[in-house]
C-alpha cells in the first residue's frame, strides 16, 4: 500500500506541471490589446476635407477615402494580435485599393506592429471577407509569415502617444502586386488613436525617389465608427 501512495504522489508531481503547461496559453499584453482595441473601427476623411477647405481636384492626394480596420484570427492561442488594414474608395467598396495585415506584438518590453501583404494568389478569394462572421478563415498567420515570397512588407516601432499609438517604419516596404497607383514604396509613419487616424507617409514612385503623396499629421482621417460590420 505504502509504495502505492508513493507512486500516486511521484505521478502527481510529475503529471502536474504537465498539466499546467496544457492549460496555459499566451496572452496579449495590455499594451497589445489596448493597441487593438484603439485602431479598430471605420475611418473617413471627409469632415477633414470640409474643414480644411481643400480643393480634392487640384490635389488628389487628399481625394476622399475609406479606412477599415479589424481584429482577425480572434481564436489564436498566441501573445500576438492581427489586424486587417484597408483603404477603399468610397465609390467601391467592393476591392480595396491597398490592403495589409498588421500583426502587432511585444518584444523586449518594446510594441512592434509589422506590416504583412497578402498573398497576391490569395487576393482574388478575400475582397468581402469583412461581411463574414469570421473574417479570413481560411488565411492564417502562417500563411503570411513562411510565404517564400516575403509578404513582410515593413516593421515598426510603436510609440504611445497621447490616447492613441505612432508608428515608424525601419525601412520603406515595396509593393509586390501589379501597380494600381503611381507609387510603389511606402514609407509608414502613421498614428491609431481614440477617435482619429493621421499619417505622414511617403508614397513613393517606382524610381525609388520620387515622393508621390506625403500627407501632414494634421490632415486626419476620422474614426466615425469604432465597429466595421456598418462599413
Amino acid at each position: 500500500m505504502s509504495n502505492l501512495i508513493l507512486l500516486a504522489a511521484f505521478l502527481g508531481l510529475f503529471l502536474a506541471p504537465l498539466s499546467a503547461q496544457k492549460k496555459a496559453k499566451p496572452k496579449p499584453s495590455a499594451a497589445v490589446q489596448f493597441f487593438v482595441k484603439t485602431a479598430t473601427g471605420i475611418y473617413d476623411n471627409q469632415k477633414t476635407i470640409e474643414q480644411t477647405g481643400v480643393d480634392t481636384m487640384a490635389t488628389p492626394a487628399f481625394r476622399r477615402q475609406f479606412i477599415l480596420c479589424y481584429p482577425v484570427w480572434q481564436q489564436e492561442a498566441s501573445a500576438d494580435r492581427w489586424l486587417y488594414f484597408g483603404w477603399y474608395a468610397p465609390n467601391d467598396r467592393d476591392m480595396a485599393l491597398e490592403e495589409v495585415f498588421l500583426r502587432v506584438y511585444e518584444e523586449k518590453g518594446n510594441l512592434r506592429v509589422d506590416w504583412y501583404q497578402i498573398p497576391e494568389k490569395m487576393r482574388e478569394n478575400f475582397s468581402q471577407e469583412w461581411k463574414k462572421e469570421r473574417p479570413f478563415e481560411k488565411l492564417l498567420p502562417v500563411d503570411l509569415m513562411q510565404e517564400e515570397d516575403g509578404l513582410l512588407f515593413a516593421s515598426c516601432a510603436a510609440r504611445k502617444d497621447g490616447d492613441g499609438f505612432m508608428m515608424k517604419a525601419e525601412k520603406r516596404g515595396e509593393f509586390k502586386r501589379s501597380a494600381v497607383a503611381a507609387y510603389k514604396y511606402l514609407f509608414i509613419e502613421m498614428g491609431f488613436y481614440n477617435d482619429k487616424y493621421t499619417s505622414g507617409s511617403q508614397f513613393i514612385a517606382a524610381d525609388g525617389e520620387t515622393v508621390i503623396i506625403q500627407h501632414d499629421h494634421k490632415f486626419t482621417i476620422s474614426k466615425v465608427n469604432k465597429k466595421y460590420k456598418t462599413f
